[in-house]
């Protein structure tokens, strides 16, 4: 028997005594790194060496005060010296005098924070990464002096106008959607301060009134582009664009043919109604692909996407098993509300991991007792109850019916 596999049962239920601080430093500070912000502010009372370990131990305050945001306060934040990142979501307890302490950050998160102001972020210069979403407090004023960030989210900010944003030359990534009745448009960003953010890869314009082809089609740098609800953006600024991996025109009625068919680039595409076979069957490095409610792609441009690893049709209206039996490369699937797609097509899917059969009355056993590499199935509203013995594979975030 390998030593490694041995089992010693003069061992087992021995109870070895354990003085905790004749532990080494060294391996203490490690394990710490592995415990939450909560549990280490009351373990800097064992000793003053651990006084001194437990709050270089946290890194990141993320999920901790999302989750439980009163039971850090002003008075312990200052404790974290090596802290890196914040979530700071609708928190009321933390306000500048504590924040501005910890220069050590490089990402916060002040969506819809009434309690951080100018004052405590503008001493935040190492950040790289911030989320202004919805903020009413911060201003260019603050903002225009963290010029080391890459990334910033300004979803709903109205606060936030072109005279900061432009000093923010290394922004790689930048998110300005609108959101109707909930957020208000970022009407005071233009065309002035996005064309000069020319080292973006990644930006999300959905819904938005001021950015236009004027300034977008001088983002060559870009790969990723969502262009959803976004009523301004044509084709014009999309054919200098050809670094494109990465597209979403959900809900977009400007962008045709025209364009897509020249970014082969394309591995991830969310198809408008306009799109049709013509462009989608040049965009063979497809791996992924969201057909929902498409009518004007068929199983003809499908079936030549044999890179294909994901795919949405929910209420997709041309897409058959013909296609869709010859991209075996599949690992995810979603057949929401579809009632073309069969047992005859799924069964020869044999590399999917997840599948969702929310709604659909059409998928039985019979095809996926097959799928021996499923691990995830999402079956909300569907009640095809010979299903249900598939218990292991339910998604818990989406019940199946009583």
């Amino acid at each position: 028997m390998n030593k490694r596999n041995r089992v010693y049962p003069e061992l087992i239920d021995r109870e070895i005594p354990i003085n905790y601080l004749d532990i080494p430093l060294e391996l203490i500070n490690w394990i710490l790194h592995f415990c939450n912000a909560f549990d280490l502010i009351k373990w800097r009372t064992v000793n003053q060496q651990w006084k001194l370990l437990c709050p270089s131990a946290v890194h990141n305050l993320d999920s901790f005060l999302y989750n439980k945001k009163y039971l850090i306060t002003d008075s312990n934040l200052s404790l974290f010296k090596n802290l890196t990142s914040i979530i700071l979501c609708r928190n009321l307890m933390i306000t500048d005098s504590s924040i501005s302490l910890v220069t050590t950050l490089t990402n916060i998160n002040l969506h819809g924070n009434s309690k951080i102001t100018d004052s405590g972020l503008s001493v935040l210069t190492n950040l790289t990464k911030i989320n202004l979403r919805g903020n009413s407090k911060i201003t260019d004023s603050g903002l225009s002096v963290l010029t080391n960030l890459t990334k910033i989210n300004l979803d709903g900010n109205d606060n936030i106008t072109d005279s900061s944003l432009s000093l923010l030359t290394n922004l790689i990534t930048i998110k300005l959607c609108h959101y109707p009745g909930i957020f208000t448009d970022n009407s005071s960003i233009t065309d002035l301060s996005i064309s000069l953010l020319t080292n973006l890869t990644k930006i999300n314009v959905g819904d938005t009134q001021k950015i236009t082809d004027s300034s977008l089609s001088l983002l060559t740098n870009l790969t990723n582009i969502n262009l959803s609800n976004n009523h301004l953006i044509t084709d014009s600024s999309l054919y200098s664009l050809t670094n494109l991996t990465k597209i979403n025109l959900d809900q977009n009625n400007l962008i045709t043919d025209s364009s897509i068919s020249l970014l082969t680039n394309l591995t991830n595409i969310d198809v408008n109604e306009h799109i049709t076979d013509l462009s989608i069957s040049l965009l063979t490095n497809l791996t992924n692909i969201d057909l929902c409610f498409n009518k004007r792609i068929t199983d003809w441009s499908i079936s030549l996407l044999q890179n294909l690893t994901k795919i949405d049709l929910t209420k997709a209206f041309e897409i058959t098993d013909c296609s869709i039996s010859l991209l075996t490369n599949l690992t995810i699937i979603n057949l929401t509300d579809n009632h073309l797609i069969t047992d005859s097509g799924i069964s020869l899917l044999l590399n999917l991991t997840s599948i969702n059969l929310s709604c659909n009355s059409v998928i039985t056993s019979s095809s996926i007792s097959l799928l021996t590499n499923l691990t995830s199935m999402n079956l909300c509203m569907n009640f095809n109850k010979e299903l249900y013995d598939y218990k292991e594979l339910y998604d818990g975030r989406y019940p199946i019916p009583k």
